[in-house]
């Protein structure tokens, strides 16, 4: 592990450049998704892009618990956790819904076939 990584990184306000956009503390990172999306082949044309289409104008939000609960596949009434730290872990450990629905539905069709 490098000495930035074993730093404690704070999140930064962002108008400035180049400044971090990862939060880490001793046990969790914030992760971040991008607003908009960019293709390049070529990493060093990707990453000045980057900076250029997404860092710089803050075309990117946080992960929130209810971003995890929609992409496992919860309904939109599912209460979770209050701390996002927490519901977004329980989100981690979990099966996704659809994924549950089809092997059973398989396991099903399979153990009533004569």
């Amino acid at each position: 592990m490098s000495q930035v990584q074993n730093k404690q990184l704070e999140l930064f306000n962002h108008s400035k450049p180049l400044e971090l956009i990862f939060k880490q503390t001793r046990f969790t990172f914030i992760d971040f998704f991008a607003t908009v999306s960019i293709n390049y082949d070529n990493p060093e044309e990707y990453k000045k892009k980057f900076i250029q289409k997404i860092y710089k104008p803050q075309k990117f939000k946080p992960i929130m618990a209810q971003h995890c609960c929609k992409l496992q596949g919860f309904p939109d009434w599912f209460e979770f956790h209050h701390k996002n730290s927490i519901a977004k872990k329980q989100f981690g450990n979990s099966v996704p819904i659809p994924v549950v629905y089809h092997i059973a539905k398989e396991l099903i069709n399979f153990l009533t076939i004569p």
